[in-house]
Parts: C-alpha cells; sequence; structure tokens
C-alpha cells in the first residue's frame, strides 16, 4: 500500500527557488493598472520543483501601503489566477516574511507538505519553469517589491522517489474532505501516475494533472459596494459586490468542489460578522465569527492591534472545521453592525482546496 500512495524517504530541505526583484531605480513606476511580469525561472533538465510557499516584500511609501494588488504564479507558462490570487498590499499581506509574523509555524500560509496527505497535498509542481505576474491597482506602484518562491527541488528521478516512492495515487489510494458542521463530506481517488520527474506536474497542484484536478486555492476580496444596514454581504461578483478575480460566490454543480481551510478579514469599524453561507444556513451556527471586538479572525498587518509602523503581521486564520461546498452555493459572507460600511473598506480572504470532478 505504501508504494501506492507513496512513501517518504530521504529528509526534505527547504529552499529559495525563485526569487523576483521589482527595481524602481531602474524600472521606474509600475503605472495603475499595468502588469509585471518578469522572466520565469527555468528549471534544468531533470529537475523539478516543489512549490511550497511565497514570501511577499510589498512596496510601501513612508511606512504606507503602495496600490500592488494582485500577485500570481506563473507554473510551467501557465497562470493560475483561477486558483491562486494573493494580495500584493502591504497592508493585507498574507505572505510576509515569516520572522514578522505572529505565530506563524512554520510559514504564514503553506500550500501543502512534501510527501504528506499525498492527494491533498497540494503543493504547487513544476517541471519547467517558475514564474510570477504581479498587477499594480488604480495608482502607480512607486517603490521596489520583491517576491520569492520557496520549496524543494529534486534532482533526478532518484531523488523524487525517495520522498514519493515509486507510484503515486492508484488502487486504494483515497483522501477524504470532511465537513463535520455539516456532516458532509467529499472522497478524492486519482489514476495512478509513476513517479518520476518527467510526470511531476501529473501530480496534485501540477498544470499537466488528469481529473480530479486538485488545485491550492487562495482569493481576497474588497466589498466593492457599500454594504446594506443588518443584511448580508456576499462578494457576488455577477451582483456587483466584487471584481472578477476576487469572487467569493461559489455556486458550484457535482464536479467542482471548494474546502475552505482558511479564513480572515481585516479590523473595520462597524463590522460586526464574518462567516459562510452554504445553501440557506450560516456557519459557525449561530451567529458566525463575531468580527468586532477584538477581532480574532484578522489577518495581515498587526494594526490596529500595534502601531501601524510596527511591521508584524498576523496570519491568515486556520478554521477549527473546515468548510465544504460541492453540489450546492456557498459563499463567504460579512455583515455590519446597523451601520453601512463604506465600499472598498472590507478585506477578506480565504485558502484552501480546490476539485474539479
Amino acid at each position: 500500500m505504501a508504494e501506492e500512495v507513496g512513501a517518504r524517504g530521504a529528509e526534505i530541505h527547504y529552499t529559495l527557488l525563485a526569487d523576483f526583484y521589482y527595481d524602481h531605480d531602474t524600472e521606474g513606476d509600475l503605472s495603475a493598472g499595468s502588469k509585471w511580469e518578469p522572466s520565469a525561472k527555468k528549471l534544468e533538465t531533470n529537475q523539478c520543483a516543489e512549490i511550497t510557499h511565497f514570501v511577499i516584500y510589498s512596496p510601501t511609501s513612508a511606512g504606507v501601503g503602495l496600490d500592488l494588488l494582485y500577485v500570481f504564479p506563473v507554473i510551467d507558462g501557465a497562470g493560475i489566477e483561477e486558483y491562486v490570487l494573493f494580495p500584493g498590499r502591504y497592508e493585507w499581506n498574507i505572505q510576509p516574511f515569516p520572522r514578522n509574523c505572529i505565530g506563524a509555524s512554520p510559514v504564514p500560509l503553506q500550500l501543502g507538505t512534501p510527501g504528506e496527505s499525498m492527494l491533498l497535498n497540494t503543493t504547487l509542481k513544476a517541471i519547467d519553469s517558475i514564474g510570477i505576474r504581479a498587477f499594480a491597482g488604480s495608482s502607480a506602484v512607486t517603490a521596489s517589491f520583491r517576491i520569492q518562491v520557496y520549496g524543494v527541488l529534486y534532482n533526478g528521478d532518484e531523488a523524487l522517489r525517495s520522498v514519493y516512492g515509486d507510484r503515486v495515487y492508484g488502487e486504494g489510494a483515497s483522501e477524504e474532505l470532511y465537513d463535520a458542521a455539516r456532516d458532509a463530506s467529499l472522497t478524492v481517488t486519482k489514476p495512478a501516475v509513476d513517479v518520476a520527474v518527467d510526470n511531476f506536474d501529473m501530480f496534485v497542484g501540477g498544470v499537466r494533472q488528469q481529473k480530479p484536478i486538485v488545485m491550492p486555492f487562495v482569493r481576497f476580496a474588497r466589498n466593492k459596494a457599500a454594504t446594506t444596514a443588518n443584511t448580508l454581504y456576499e462578494f457576488d461578483r455577477t451582483a456587483g459586490q466584487a471584481e472578477t478575480w476576487e469572487n467569493l460566490y461559489f455556486d458550484y454543480d457535482e464536479r467542482e468542489a471548494l474546502f475552505l481551510r482558511y479564513l480572515g478579514v481585516r479590523t473595520v469599524d462597524h463590522l460586526k460578522y464574518l462567516g459562510v453561507k452554504i445553501g440557506d444556513r450560516v456557519y459557525p451556527k449561530p451567529n458566525m465569527f463575531r468580527v468586532d471586538t477584538m477581532n480574532t479572525m484578522h489577518f495581515g498587518l498587526a494594526y490596529p492591534y500595534l502601531a501601524s509602523d510596527i511591521p508584524l503581521f498576523f496570519p491568515l486564520p486556520r478554521l477549527e472545521r473546515g468548510y465544504l461546498i460541492h453540489n450546492i452555493k456557498g459563499r463567504v459572507v460579512v455583515q455590519d453592525d446597523g451601520t453601512s460600511v463604506s465600499a472598498n473598506n472590507i478585506i477578506v480572504a480565504t485558502a484552501g482546496i480546490h476539485v474539479s470532478l
């Protein structure tokens, strides 16, 4: 059985896989709405890389975050913004330098763990190149910034097999996504894959995998419109409540699923509740998370709990129970305290596992 699902052998060492630096002194301003896509880091022949996490050094000016809006990975030449979309702004950063993050162990948000939970190990898998794309928002970015990519670099088939064995997935291998709050579950199985560098992009987290396609999911959103007093706000792009790539309204049939494992909202005046609505019910029951007094779901820059000039961050909170959205409507929701919160003042973020069946 161990060979079928992967066997952990050699010690795993995390390394810096790619380092992308936007040098404002030489490149000038990144103008509003424009894209920066540096040359991708090419892997050598017979190498593959397993990406565990990113570190984003956001641009600032006089201690204030500049409008670096989106950052997303480009794996083997494919942009995966439908799965992973990091906020780039300093205040919203969910991938800061780990030593600046309060209680992060070992990093603020890790996409998976090499060699473990095989069918749910959503580390990104690359066999050709690692790149990123970054976009300025509605104003120019007028300072330097850096984006680093970390993980494991495997040199040759034997190195890869020392962690994963000779074969992964296949008959007898399965993992369950279980939503204890609703007693709902989804069992994930995949066709067997022989372990080799050339096949690594067919693993979970790879861009060439066969269905079911299992990928990490990371997304954030702003309230595009003001909230309506005492009414759930749903971040639904079709209703004008979120930008296209910030949509947090999921109308899934039996072919698609999302398991939310992390959820947070930055503290803002007059915001009272944060939760997940699945079908016609909100979670956690009965009244969602309270976020108006000592918000335990706060993420990003520690302000307003610490002074704004202290560069410490809170990680995106991990949910005690994950929430499964499958063959049902689901969405991240917030609610004010009876006083409307104006547009673009609420920042939510979530992360988990996306499955296309």
